[in-house]
């Protein structure tokens, strides 16, 4: 399951929509502290997360997020257009679709992730 978090409802739907189409369940949070509730009552093989909301914003939810499973991929899915702000304010490189993206990008990317995450978890 994936999680899809974005405080633009029409945005989370057209994840929520082409991760339907992939063949993913997909939960959905409207903002951080949501999605925080979510996770730490369901395990998700990914979350893809808005980078600029109001109140927590990506970066909060992605520590928050870290600090429940560490190994959760995040993927941002944002419009904030400065990539190296982006990387510099999470402190580390991270998966960032730029919105609009293609449904593709959004599949390669999420098929990058939990495989990698699935690699993982064999080798312990």
């Amino acid at each position: 399951m994936i999680l899809v978090v974005d405080d633009d409802n029409q945005a989370r739907s057209m994840i929520v929509a082409a991760l339907a189409s992939f063949g993913f369940k997909t939960a959905e949070a409207v903002d951080g502290p949501t999605a925080l509730v979510l996770a730490r009552n369901t395990r998700f093989e990914a979350v893809i997360l808005d980078f600029v909301m109001p109140g927590m914003t990506g970066a909060e939810t992605a520590e928050e997020l870290a600090r429940i499973d560490p190994d959760l991929p995040i993927i941002f899915a944002t419009g904030y257009a400065d990539e190296a702000a982006l990387h510099q304010e999470l402190g580390r490189t991270v998966p960032v679709l730029h919105k609009p993206f293609p449904i593709w990008e959004l599949a390669s990317v999420l098929t990058l992730v939990t495989r990698q995450v699935n690699h993982l978890t064999r080798q312990h």
